[in-house]
């Protein structure tokens, strides 16, 4: 091997080198900064979901608003039967369960601990919020949806994070479809229907013109997680009547 080629091969290695040093420390400087932007990211579409104006004249409400709206905010996490894990919160949650259960459990699988968050009043609940997500036409869709006190009113939804075609199936993260759930009743048989949901009907929302795929699969988690949830909402209902 000439000399030239041996200078060649360590040029090469040392550049390699500096540029993984690079992109490593890079990447650890703005790892918190990430997961503080994601944090903000599912706040603020909690807040959307239960109704709080989030982006006015075209921008969006800052952290300490952020914050403030959460201190009437709770949230809990719930078991595969849909009960609390008492004294469970995403902080602690390993500590709590013994290992059961898991930070990286939570929203990423459709396994438990299931997230679930209360809007409180003096002390009484008055809305309650879930995420959900499943696949659209090209990608998943990540949603929260909030129900008021009936468990089964539509007080908002949110749909984002998801890369279906702009124009077509993208419109499900556009106000005009996400606004439309709010008084619609969930139940096991709602629909994203082809058209219009007509005058009236409250268990069904206009679909998205050219974007089937898109609507019947939010029709689907939003089916599908209802079920899983109104197992908490059933037992609730039955702690109000005994109450």
């Amino acid at each position: 091997m000439q000399k030239d080629d041996i200078r060649t091969i360590v040029f090469a290695a040392v550049t390699c080198l500096i540029v993984s040093l690079l992109l490593s420390s890079t990447y650890a400087a703005l790892k918190d900064r990430q997961e503080k932007n994601e944090e903000l990211d599912r706040k603020l579409n909690v807040l959307r979901a239960f109704g709080v104006e989030t982006v006015i004249d075209g921008v969006k409400i800052n952290e300490e608003d952020v914050d403030e709206y959460f201190d009437n905010i709770r949230e809990v996490l719930l078991d595969e039967t849909f009960v609390v894990i008492a004294g469970a919160s995403r902080t602690n949650l390993e500590a709590q369960t013994a290992g059961k259960y898991k930070l990286d459990m939570i929203d990423n699988k459709k396994v438990a601990p299931y997230p679930l968050f209360l809007w409180e009043s003096e002390g009484e609940v008055e809305k309650y919020c879930y995420p959900q997500y499943g696949k659209g036409l090209w990608s998943t869709v990540y949603s929260y949806v909030a129900l008021g006190k009936d468990f089964k009113t539509v007080v908002g939804a949110t749909f984002y994070g998801h890369k279906e075609t702009p124009g077509l199936g993208g419109e499900c993260s556009e106000d005009w479809f996400m606004d439309q759930f709010n008084g619609k009743q969930l139940s096991k048989d709602f629909r994203v229907v082809k058209g219009q949901a007509g005058e009236g009907v409250l268990n069904a929302v206009d679909g998205m013109s050219g974007a089937t795929i898109t609507g019947n699969g939010i029709q689907k988690f939003l089916r599908e997680e209802y079920v899983k949830y109104s197992k908490f909402f059933a037992n609730q209902s039955a702690v109000e009547k005994v109450d």
